[in-house]
């Protein structure tokens, strides 16, 4: 007899059990919002079944503009009580990806914990405040024509001694993440953002 396909096994193995999603996340539609994947990543890390609905940010309906004060993304819809899935807002929602962050620790705490309240994690996430906020500066001045170039390599020279300091603490610690052994808050916070600078910032200082 001849060999089952790929096909005809995957159609023997049981249906994995649906799970009910317990929030909608509203995000962009290109997957390239930074504070949108710090949602995403937690949610799959603390292993929360959710709907999405993607937000053109270009044309935003007018039913999200209705139901999220800032009209931004991301935000999340609890599917609580008062849910209705044909009625968009009708459960709690929450926008800013920080408050959203603290929802799910709030909201799910059987899952693992994004905080751990820990003095490295503390320590961690100011030095992730500052990558990031380093990392800002310098590839806006990046783009900028009109800036100097002596404040061009002092942001540069900030934004280096920022990540000098996150691999001396990453290897301080052990690793692999921010936090220790476990992934946690600040790892949603910073690799978003470290994932774009892998890919725009050579295309915005020529390799540097």
């Amino acid at each position: 007899a001849a060999a089952a396909s790929w096909a005809e096994l995957e159609a023997s193995l049981p249906e994995p059990a649906a799970e009910t999603p317990k929030l909608t996340l509203y995000r962009d539609t290109n997957g390239w919002c930074p504070l949108c994947e710090r949602v995403w990543i937690a949610l799959k890390m603390k292993n929360i079944p959710f709907d999405e609905k993607v937000i053109n940010l270009r044309d935003k309906p007018d039913w999200y503009k209705a139901i999220v004060p800032t009209t931004l993304v991301p935000a999340v819809e609890l599917h609580d009580e008062s849910y209705d899935p044909e009625v968009p807002g009708s459960g709690s929602l929450t926008w800013e990806s920080a408050d959203i962050l603290k929802l799910l620790d709030e909201q799910f705490p059987d899952t693992p914990l994004l905080s751990r309240g820990t003095e490295l994690e503390t320590t961690m996430q100011t030095v992730a405040e500052e990558v990031l906020s380093s990392g800002f500066g310098f590839s806006f001045g990046a783009r900028n024509k009109t800036m100097a170039e002596e404040e061009k390599l002092e942001r540069r020279a900030k934004f280096e001694g920022a990540l000098a300091t996150l691999e001396e603490k990453l290897s301080a610690h052990g690793g692999p993440f921010m936090s220790g052994a476990e992934p946690g808050l600040v790892d949603c916070m910073i690799i978003p953002m470290l994932e774009r600078y892998r890919y725009q910032l050579p295309l915005l200082v020529g390799g540097g």
